[in-house]
């Protein structure tokens, strides 16, 4: 009966974190479906990288430096507080965002694609560096249920002011700007309230360029998150990428169409690294190794068995016809998850036992494979290629974490 009273507090727990972690890629997701309805399909695909590339901005602006900084290694540390991440994402924001104007620029996108990515910056501050800095302020503080919920309404009504101002206006560059900059200054103010008020968030003993030289001079410590989220993006981020750069915005489009959906699921990943991986490095062990390893399995099978029956029953209503090839790719990329959570369970454990660069070495290597094969494939076979590359990569991984973990035993 205990069992059965921490299973279901701790599920609701990820349930609260996920919903907050989930609502990005969700409501981006439900106005690439408003878009898919009222535009072309080749609109679509460059709405569809300029959120990719937001998500790389938002995703590495902290190169991993908030996993490190709640880890083990990096409580000790004295920098680890608002500092130590508040001034680094900053750095590493703006660092991330002229290599990706000069990408586009270089890159001879068109420049609508530019454009749609600019009106997009202020949104990419706003959960790459402030959001980024206020979960950090309550994770420390193990309060993220208390976070997720402030943050779902955060994240909600930039949308709801997007999807209105698209409806009425029918200009898709107004409505990504109004809900952009709506989000940059309701964090901001968030932000202030919580993080700048605060005696216990920023030591205002040490200087911004003592900070950073400080946590630079760390590299080593915290190179091994970075290494490991590059990695990851090898192979869950840079197929959209590719696919553009090799076969165009509307090739794109039907992969991203299928991708949205998968990226949903990958964010309830997300929220099991968040609330766990910083329990189990202070030595909050709730279930122990094998039972945690066991319930993710009947997690990822269960969210596994949830995709083949929305891709076959429930897709055609929410896409056009001309979306049609979505399914399949879908299908095919929802067994991704059968390998990924025991993974990211996995995971978490070798952090804590500080087995953490040999689990970033794999990860580099199958990230590595991934994008070889990507590029050497898809030009044949088109984009049936990354989404079956992405499930042999996750798989592959799983292999040689559970070879390790034998011959550690034997």
């Amino acid at each position: 009966m205990k069992m059965k009273m921490i299973l279901n507090k701790e599920l609701i727990n990820v349930c609260s974190v996920a919903l907050s972690m989930i609502l990005p890629p969700a409501l981006n997701f439900l106005f690439l479906i408003f878009v898919a309805h009222l535009t072309a399909i080749n609109v679509y695909g460059e709405l569809a990288i300029c959120i990719a590339l937001v998500s790389v901005l938002t995703g590495f602006s902290d190169l991993g430096l908030r996993d490190f900084l709640l880890s083990k290694k990096g409580l000790s540390q004295s920098y680890s507080n608002g500092n130590g991440l508040f001034y680094p994402t900053n750095l590493f924001f703006f660092v991330l965002l002229f290599i990706i104007i000069s990408y586009l620029l270089l890159g001879g996108r068109n420049n609508n694609i530019i454009l749609i990515f600019i009106v997009y910056i202020p949104e990419a501050y706003a959960y790459g560096v402030l959001q980024k800095n206020i979960f950090f302020f309550y994770q420390k503080k193990n309060e993220l249920v208390s976070f997720s919920k402030n943050d779902s309404l955060f994240k909600s009504l930039p949308f709801l002011l997007k999807l209105a101002v698209l409806y009425f206006s029918n200009d898709l560059i107004l409505a990504i700007a109004s809900g952009s900059l709506f989000s940059f200054f309701s964090y901001l103010f968030w932000f202030y309230l919580r993080c700048v008020r605060s005696e216990c968030f920023f030591d205002r003993a040490y200087k911004p360029n003592v900070i950073l030289y400080m946590v630079l001079s760390a590299w080593r410590l915290w190179l091994p998150f970075t290494i490991s989220f590059f990695s990851f993006f090898l192979y869950f981020g840079f197929d959209r990428v590719l696919i553009e750069g090799l076969l165009g915005s509307s090739q794109l489009a039907i992969y991203s169409a299928a991708a949205s959906f998968i990226s949903i699921g990958q964010i309830v990943v997300n929220a099991l690294w968040s609330l766990y991986m910083p329990k189990v490095s202070r030595g909050e062990d709730i279930f122990g190794q094998r039972k945690a390893i066991f319930l993710s399995i009947i997690l990822g099978f269960s969210i596994f068995v949830s995709y083949q029956f929305f891709s076959f029953w429930l897709f055609g209503y929410f896409y056009p016809e001309k979306y049609e090839p979505s399914i399949l790719i879908l299908s095919i990329m929802s067994f991704f998850f059968l390998f990924r959570f025991p993974n990211v369970v996995l995971e978490i454990y070798w952090l804590a036992a500080n087995k953490y660069n040999t689990f970033v070495r794999f990860r580099v290597i199958c990230g590595s494979f991934n994008v070889f094969l990507s590029f050497l494939l898809t030009p044949l076979w088109g984009i049936l290629v990354p989404a079956i590359l992405l499930v042999v990569s996750e798989a592959f991984l799983l292999f040689l974490i559970l070879m390790c973990e034998i011959k550690w035993k034997v």
